[in-house]
């Protein structure tokens, strides 16, 4: 079974803090990062830029191999964590492979929450969560004709925005009074929901959808509203708060804390072992946290 001291799950905003903090105190000891991602670290705020073209994949990373290198951190990206073993100071991977730790830090980030509106599950979507979602939603942006973003969140305004650049024709439904309520006062977001409207986006705001109907290719052909009268076709777009993925830490049954900001938190818990190895004497010795932009979900026609 492979060894390392440090053994951090996740490429998230978090988890490069820890790392960097880590080898201010521990400049040798052996550090290996675990990703599901494909890809060197990135900012999921990028994402919608990486859909309109305006960044390329390759030219968004946070961290490049040279950084890892230096830093002397072994990381493994398309690789997810299927257990904690926290008796065993180990996790096991979904192809089986356990590696053991002394100290484990779960900084996973969050994953999009599809919100409950009954048809959803029959039409086609896109969530907008990962790079390989953004690349999948930068190549079907042409084939868009409408799109409906549900959620006026960063993200989702983002998307928004793009989409519109790309021809579609843009409507966002937003549950709260004013889009954007996470990070601005009315004022303020009254100021950018003018801007959206005069390039063509429709904003109805204080609103949900109770429904979608699906067309016969899969596609929605109609949506009901509740807080307004309309019926639209094409395209659906939503935006929930993200879930922390902590799967592996909820079944290991450890002590889990968060920070939420505005109801959206990320969780991160770094498990570190006694000496002589005693399971019963391990505590969490070090908590960080994270907070995450809206995620948006797409349904294109």
């Amino acid at each position: 079974m492979e060894q390392t001291h440090y053994l951090i799950v996740g490429a998230s905003h978090a988890a490069l803090s820890a790392l960097h903090a880590i080898r201010l105190h521990d400049a040798e000891g052996d550090i290996t990062v675990l990703t599901r991602d494909q890809s060197l670290p990135y900012s999921p705020t990028v994402l919608p830029y990486v859909v309109s073209g305006r960044s390329k994949p390759e030219r968004v990373f946070l961290r490049d191999e040279e950084y890892f290198a230096r830093l002397k951190v072994k990381y493994r990206c398309g690789v997810a964590v299927k257990r904690v073993s926290p008796e065993k100071g180990a996790v096991q991977l979904a192809d089986g492979e356990e590696i053991g730790f002394a100290k484990l830090l779960l900084a996973t980030g969050a994953a999009p929450v599809l919100p409950a509106i009954p048809g959803l599950a029959e039409v086609k979507f896109h969530v907008l969560r990962t790079m390989n979602d953004a690349i999948g939603l930068r190549e079907a942006v042409p084939k868009i004709k409408h799109a409906l973003v549900l959620g006026g969140g960063l993200i989702g305004m983002h998307a928004a925005e793009n989409l519109a650049k790309g021809g579609a024709q843009v409507t966002v439904v937003e549950i709260q009074p004013h889009v954007l309520s996470g990070y601005f006062d009315a004022d303020a977001s009254g100021i950018i929901e003018k801007v959206f409207a005069a390039n063509g986006v429709r904003l109805l705001t204080a609103s949900r959808v109770a429904g979608l109907a699906a067309r016969g290719d899969g596609c929605p052909g109609g949506g009901a509203l509740q807080g307004h009268a309309d019926r639209r076709r094409g395209a659906v777009r939503a935006a929930q708060p993200p879930r922390a993925q902590l799967p592996a830490a909820r079944r290991a049954g450890r002590r889990r804390h968060a920070v939420a900001q505005d109801g959206r938190a990320g969780e991160s818990v770094l498990h570190g072992a006694a000496p002589d190895g005693d399971p019963g004497a391990r505590e969490p010795r070090c908590l960080t946290t994270a907070c995450w932009w809206r995620s948006p979900t797409v349904c294109s026609r």
